[in-house]
């Protein structure tokens, strides 16, 4: 058995776990507008953000949601069996058991197809997909976020052809691959990645290390890739160049692009060039803490990630739902980069996703697993509403998300097996 530091075990759980809680938080608001929900939250929740503060019914299936929405969960989760091996097939996975909740009409085609022996190198396209090229949407980058810690040490270009075969039975379309290869890489980039946890300042002097102890701050063992030392780890030009090697459409090398000037421009804006002395990120930081977060930031992303992508018209998708995995990207990468990369915020990056409304738990569910892959699992371990940091039921985040057949424990299991592998060629996944 693979021996592995604590830190690590702690980022694999934080993926899937902050996969599953993105989920959960967002699954009853998926079509809302943000003004709605701003309103219900502020209303109903007595929220004073205007923020998501507790789980509430799914008002589309008229059930509670203590745990995942169907679909985004459970197809991540089918993922991880996959390249786990838990089961053979995720086609196997969807049919074992009660819990086929919420898979799309085309992804349940797609699995019935190959468990009727169609090749699930053909399921994704024409006769059996009814678009020329595939599809543009979300599903891909929606359920990749396993597949990073896997392929944690493997080069960008292994890491994308691993991404392209885990999706291929779905998702054909250049744009669904370079959204599932960014969401992957933007996973295990953060893996290796020292969080900012307090004021600024990193954690520690050390990467998470895959073999007992920690990594050096130069990155070795990340075979092909320079990682930059540890100062300018969370620096957004790395951050975005990293996403842009596994991308190779225009329309996502541009919109990668966008959104580092436009991030780069709010860092300036609200304190200082990256680099600098932390001081004035401590002080408006602290300011921050004391208030919490406001209902004026959620409006900010909004407008500034329409301006964004009105220069990427996809048809059936846009702020009001981010079905197009270039738009899904975007909102998950704005948001994650202004609020998941620090601590105190962790939990805030999620909430700020629902808060965006349209497709809200998938991208929530992507923001959490980006937050999971830099702080663990932890931040879940909590509470929102109040001083007394006590939901109505007195009980934490985590220990309300569903805990039955696939549920937190089974996941929290899957995590650990993912961490026995460490793939460097697209053959160890098809042998694994």
């Amino acid at each position: 058995m693979r021996r592995m530091s604590t830190d690590l075990v702690d980022r694999s759980k934080g993926v899937l776990l902050g996969l599953m809680f993105g989920d959960a938080l967002g699954a009853p608001f998926e079509g809302w507008p943000p003004s709605e929900i701003r309103s219900y939250a502020l209303k109903e929740l007595k929220s004073p953000s205007g923020l998501v503060n507790k789980f509430v019914e799914a008002v589309h299936m008229g059930t509670f949601v203590a745990g995942p929405e169907p679909g985004t969960y459970e197809l991540a989760v089918g993922e991880v069996n996959l390249i786990a091996h838990v089961a053979k097939t995720q086609a196997e996975f969807f049919s074992s058991g009660d819990l086929q909740r919420g898979y799309p009409g085309t992804a349940q085609k797609g699995l019935r197809l190959i468990m009727e022996g169609v090749s699930y190198k053909e399921t994704g396209e024409p006769p059996h997909f009814p678009f020329a090229g595939g599809s543009f949407a979300n599903g891909g980058a929606m359920r990749i976020s396993p597949l990073a810690v896997a392929f944690r040490e493997s080069t960008a270009e292994v890491l994308r052809m691993a991404v392209e075969e885990a999706i291929r039975s779905s998702h054909r379309h250049p744009e669904a691959i370079d959204g599932a290869a960014a969401q992957a890489r933007a996973v295990q980039f953060l893996l290796s990645s020292i969080p900012i946890c307090s004021f600024g300042r990193p954690e520690s002097d050390t990467l998470p290390g895959s073999e007992g102890g920690s990594r050096t701050e130069t990155g070795e063992g990340r075979q092909g890739d320079s990682t930059p030392s540890s100062s300018a780890l969370l620096q957004t030009g790395d951050f975005f160049g990293a996403l842009r090697a596994v991308c190779r459409t225009d329309a996502y090398l541009s919109m990668l692009t966008a959104l580092e000037e436009r991030l780069k421009f709010f860092s300036h804006c609200n304190s200082q060039p990256e680099g600098d002395s932390h001081e004035k990120d401590e002080e408006r930081e602290r300011e921050e803490d004391a208030s919490g977060p406001s209902v004026s930031g959620s409006e900010e992303d909004e407008r500034e990630l329409r301006s964004i992508l009105k220069e990427y018209k996809r048809p059936g998708s846009g702020m009001g739902f981010q079905i197009a995995s270039v738009h899904a990207s975007a909102c998950v990468f704005w948001i994650f980069w202004r609020y998941g990369r620090r601590r105190v915020r962790a939990m805030e990056a999620v909430q700020q996703a629902v808060g965006l409304g349209g497709d809200s738990d998938t991208v929530a569910s992507m923001v959490g697993a980006l937050v999971g892959a830099l702080h663990g699992w932890a931040w879940i371990d909590t509470v929102l509403d109040g001083s007394t940091r006590r939901d109505g039921s007195g009980e934490t985040l985590l220990s309300q998300l569903e805990n039955g057949k696939r549920g937190r424990d089974y996941v929290t299991q899957l995590a650990f097996k993912l961490l026995q592998l460490s793939l460097d060629t697209v053959e160890e996944l098809e042998k694994s």
